[in-house]
């Protein structure tokens, strides 16, 4: 969790300085949610590790920050690449696939059996059954997990995981 922190600290002073004052800071949290949820996943032998690939579909301010952490670093063990793709027909292996509002209709249906995890926010996240969703609740983002669909796709979640967030 230090570490999490720690990063967005970093992000925040990073980005304020390219771009002066950062508007919405949760984005900086969301993007860091997204960027250290590889630490977490158990993923199958048979995936390239000399990097972590992220790819995002649809807009989101997330790609602009995501693309920044390779300028910024951190102590991952292997290098980060982040991709943008406007529909899945431009979807290349990748090890984590942050779906925006609006293009989650599908994607798990689509993607069911591959071993990408798949990130989203908002209720239509939820309801197609992404691994992973951000909802926000008043002022605040809950994450929810999808067991079932981790078990489809042949991840396996870290406990810890599973502990710090909702099922």
């Amino acid at each position: 969790m230090f570490q999490l922190s720690l990063l967005i600290s970093s992000l925040s002073f990073s980005l304020s300085l390219m771009f002066g004052a950062v508007k919405a800071p949760e984005v900086l949290v969301k993007a860091a949610i997204v960027y250290n949820l590889d630490s977490y996943i158990y993923w199958p032998k048979n995936l390239p590790s000399e990097s972590l690939t992220i790819a995002v579909l649809g807009n989101s301010p997330i790609y602009d920050v995501l693309s920044h952490f390779k300028e910024i670093g951190g102590d991952k063990n292997r290098r980060l690449r982040v991709v943008h793709i406007d529909d899945l027909k431009s979807y290349q292996s990748v090890h984590i696939l942050y779906v925006s509002e609006g293009y989650t209709e599908g994607v798990m249906k689509k993607l069911k059996q591959k071993p990408v995890m798949l990130v989203g926010e908002g209720f239509g996240c939820w309801q197609e059954n992404l691994h992973i969703c951000m909802i926000k609740e008043g002022a605040k983002y809950r994450l929810k997990i999808d067991p079932i669909s981790f078990e489809t796709s042949g991840l396996d979640l870290d406990p810890e995981l599973i502990e710090l967030i909702q099922i």
